[in-house]
């Protein structure tokens, strides 16, 4: 086999999997989607593939921990960032591009008093 196909086979199943953890965490399954969750990340890690891209937005990898906004985090819109949180403590940030309303951004705020 070669390692293209090796490689394409894992990236298939790490979407399975993702997808399976998904509906393991919103049946109340943590133990279930926590197993899922390290199986990928093992996987990414043995045959040196990158986890696919919505996986990677919602793992938080310190703690192996699949985070399902509404479930078992909360997501804040900070600063042009998401922050997740799990309880009081912020786990994970990711850059956010939305509109801008009039008069919350700095430059916008310098433009319209011209």
């Amino acid at each position: 086999m070669g390692r293209s196909l090796e490689r394409e086979i894992v990236r298939e199943r790490m979407e399975v999997l993702f997808r399976e953890a998904v509906k393991a965490l919103r049946a109340g399954r943590e133990d279930l989607a926590h197993r899922y969750v390290e199986r990928i990340l093992d996987l990414a890690k043995k045959y040196k593939v990158r986890v696919p891209r919505e996986a990677n937005y919602l793992i938080l990898r310190k703690g192996r921990i699949l985070l399902l906004p509404g479930r078992n985090c909360t997501v804040r819109l900070r600063r042009g960032k998401l922050v997740f949180r799990i309880g009081d403590r912020v786990v994970k940030r990711r850059p956010y591009k939305g509109k801008v309303k009039r008069g919350n951004h700095p430059k916008a705020r310098e433009e319209w008093s011209r």
